[in-house]
């Protein structure tokens, strides 16, 4: 949508649909299309994502602020109070964040040269940092008044630090505790004495440094989507139980030390990490400051600018003759840049997204690239009389043996390989599994478990058939009879077959049980995925995720086994294995 396109918009239009969404939305906005940008940079926008006391906290800055726009002002952190502390803006939601220099903490000892040290680094905001020269008592405490955070936010505290070369005993656990003060204490004091300090409770198992029994292991290309690059798999005889540091983007760590509800602003927070049990020496920790910002959730992997924008105009009540002035066309090219989602509740939300939201140029959008091949497969006559009535109709291919639908949040491909074309053990041996019909499956037959003791189902699709660049679920389908037995626990995997051989991945098969929690007698005795009960009826199992990057990749496999215990099994009924996004 370029140059005249935004012309023919009603004044200040963009403007006032910007000012609705997030200050991230807004950024991404301007990238889409130059024709936003106009809108993207003004300040009736972005003083609309300013804390309202915004004027209050520019004047506690020890240095000129930038004020030219109010986009830069948004962008801009601070020192307040005479170095005291550091403040910004969080980038994604305009809510306030504050960070503590080491000097405004309680910490034991911390003006004894012997134990710490004061000194500068060019990379910390602040003037001097603190330096652990060597103690066995550590004790580091802060105290944030919540009057200064946004209301009705969840917040996380954070230790800021880094570690020496020649650091040693922090790898021991410490504890964390974030607490409402009883009563409004000071920050500061270079006594290791604190009893007139409201003692907050103990709190979570948190390290400084990653215990050295921590090991790394690397997973090929396949999984990398999937997996962190590095994941610490501790020794087995010597768990890691508690959280450890993470690498900031600035050059520093930061470690968890929990999180709270900042509701009223009413009181101060005690926030506390310490390790005064085993009393080991330490030395080697470089503290910036304990920081207190919005608790980040994981975002949707839709969360575009489109989305935003999307859900917005959902929000923004448009009725009759607001609609007529718009360009033909408009709101479909909108719709069109949201998701499946957003297009059905803006139907919902308001009549004059109506016909928009009902139109083929829309729903066809949304359908994958191949339909029409996958519809040239299907079984049975499939109704194409709108886009939106074929994005939303399941089918069945290739004579029955697989189904096909597509998500209805995100577009994307899903497949059900039917019992028939699983790889399943003894599947022809009318004494171990028996073919049956059931009225309440998509496919003519499933397969019944009479009795086994060696259970291995196998189903394999081409990576292909997939949506690319999508995480991917496989999940059994199946039913559980009154009188089962052995059938309680299994292992699952997913493996590529082209790239991985059948003893490979089992070496790192998962525990799983096909009976859900209630169903056993002692739950909490068994790890592993339990099942859930589908809207359809039936039950789902999870046998593992991966990652479809370019569909070139051949077949992959998702297999549930039981070929250990070698015990009876009997009581499953299975209508196929699933293979949808995450």
């Amino acid at each position: 949508m370029e140059g005249p396109f935004f012309a023919r918009l009603p004044e200040g239009f963009m403007s006032e649909i910007l000012s609705l969404t997030s200050p991230v939305d807004v950024i991404r906005a301007s990238v889409v299309s130059k024709g936003f940008k106009p809108a993207a940079d003004s300040d009736t926008i972005w003083e609309k994502f300013l804390p309202s006391d915004y004027q209050d906290i520019i004047s506690r800055s020890d240095s000129a602020v930038d004020c030219s726009t109010k986009k830069a002002l948004y962008f801009s952190p601070l020192l307040l109070d005479g170095g005291r502390m550091s403040f910004w803006i969080s980038k994604s939601t305009g809510k306030k964040c504050y960070m503590l220099r080491a000097r405004e903490l309680c910490i034991a000892w911390k003006d004894t040269p012997r134990y710490w040290s004061w000194t500068s680094l060019p990379e910390s905001r602040f003037p001097e940092v603190a330096e652990l020269v060597d103690v066995c008592w550590l004790d580091i405490r802060g105290n944030m008044p919540t009057r200064l955070l946004s209301l009705k936010t969840n917040y996380a505290a954070y230790l800021v630090f880094k570690t020496t070369e020649n650091s040693y005993g922090l790898e021991a656990v410490a504890k964390a505790s974030v607490s409402f003060a009883a009563t409004t204490t000071g920050t500061s004091s270079s006594s290791a004495e604190t009893s007139d300090v409201f003692e907050p409770p103990e709190g979570d198992s948190v390290y400084l440094k990653t215990p050295a029994c921590a090991h790394d292991v690397r997973y090929g290309r396949r999984w990398r989507h999937m997996l962190p690059r590095r994941i610490r798999r501790p020794r087995t005889d010597d768990v890691i139980d508690g959280r450890v540091p993470r690498q900031r983007n600035d050059g520093w760590q930061e470690l968890l030390l929990g999180e709270f509800l900042n509701d009223e602003g009413d009181g101060d927070i005690d926030i506390k990490v310490s390790e005064t049990k085993i009393l080991n020496w330490k030395r080697g920790l470089i503290l910036e400051g304990i920081g207190s910002k919005p608790r980040s959730r994981s975002r949707s992997r839709l969360g575009t600018f489109h989305i935003g924008l999307g859900i917005s105009l959902l929000s923004y009540e448009m009725e009759g003759p607001f609609f007529a002035r718009l360009p033909e066309g408009f709101m479909s090219e909108i719709l069109s840049l949201t998701s499946p989602v957003d297009v059905i509740r803006a139907s919902v939300v308001s009549k004059g997204f109506k016909p928009a939201a009902d139109s083929d140029t829309i729903w066809e959008k949304f359908l994958p690239s191949d339909y029409q091949d996958i519809i040239s497969r299907s079984d049975s006559a499939v109704d194409c009389s709108t886009k939106k009535a074929l994005y939303f109709s399941p089918l069945l291919l290739d004579g029955g043996r697989m189904s096909f639908s597509v998500d209805k949040r995100s577009g994307k491909k899903c497949y059900m390989v039917g019992a028939r074309e699983l790889i399943i053990a003894w599947a022809r041996d009318p004494w171990r599994w028996h073919w049956i019909s059931r009225p309440d499956s998509r496919f003519r037959e499933v397969a019944k478990l009479k009795a086994v003791c060696w259970l291995d189902i196998r189903g394999r699709i081409e990576s292909q058939m997939l949506s690319t660049g999508t995480t991917y679920a496989a999940f059994l389908v199946f039913k559980i009879a009154e009188e089962h037995y052995g059938i309680e626990q299994a292992t699952s995997l997913i493996r590529f077959v082209n790239h991985e051989s059948d003893g490979e991945a089992e070496n790192r098969a998962a525990p799983v049980h096909l009976v859900s929690r209630e169903g056993m007698n002692h739950p909490a005795e068994f790890d592993g995925k339990f099942p859930k009960m589908r809207t359809d009826g039936w039950m789902e199992l999870e046998l593992g995720k991966f990652y479809n990057d370019t569909g070139d990749d051949g077949q992959v496999e998702a297999r549930l086994i039981e070929i250990i215990s070698l015990h009876g099994k009997s009581g499953l009924t299975i209508e196929g294995i699933e293979f949808r996004p995450e």
